[in-house]
């Protein structure tokens, strides 16, 4: 090998690692966890206890929505298990946490949640959505997400068809290390 060719590809490697590097980053140990007493997903879960651990997040923000994305693990959605969250009335919210924590019910249009189970559960097709519950935002830091905290229960059901998934699903997030940043979503609005 030549030297330049030798030079050419430790050059590229470098650049190759520095986009990985830059592009996100990694947080040891965990922001959160989901879990479930039972959990009915037809055709991959029957009534059975379910916990995941939070380690990535996502965020994205539109006007005047806000949509968070945690789930087990740094790689695509389509592979990970985890949960979507959607808040609508973001200029309130913010203004609302200026004296403390704000508890939100979960339904349209101010709050939706979504969960994915897309690792646990790679062949089903359920729509997993809250149909009730409570969201407590305690800390939601919108431009960088340097300071993310909330924490939801929820009732899940199978929207596509009528089944309840589970009474009661908790999360928590706390991405509140300010050496930690999320992934960006791509752009949702124009």
């Amino acid at each position: 090998m030549s030297p330049s060719h030798h030079r050419l590809t430790i050059t590229t490697s470098a650049a190759v690692l520095l986009v990985f590097i830059s592009g996100c980053s990694y947080l040891e140990g965990t922001i959160g966890q989901l879990t479930a007493e039972s959990l009915t997903v037809q055709g991959c879960l029957e009534n059975e206890p379910f916990e995941t651990s939070l380690n990535a997040v996502a965020i994205d923000g539109c006007s005047d929505l806000f949509y968070i994305r945690a789930q087990d693990a740094r790689t695509p959605m389509a592979t990970a298990d985890g949960v979507v969250i959607q808040l609508a009335g973001l200029e309130q919210l913010q203004a609302a946490l200026e004296t403390g924590p704000v508890e939100v019910d979960i339904g349209p249009p101010n709050v939706t949640v979504t969960l994915f189970l897309n690792h646990t559960c790679p062949d089903s097709f359920a729509s997993l959505e809250a149909t009730s519950g409570t969201l407590v935002v305690t800390a939601l830091e919108t431009a960088t997400a340097g300071d993310l905290r909330l924490t939801g229960t929820v009732t899940i059901v199978d929207t596509k068809t009528g089944a309840l998934a589970s009474p009661t699903v908790t999360f928590e997030i706390d991405a509140s290390d300010s050496s930690y940043r999320p992934m960006r979503e791509f752009p949702i609005c124009p």
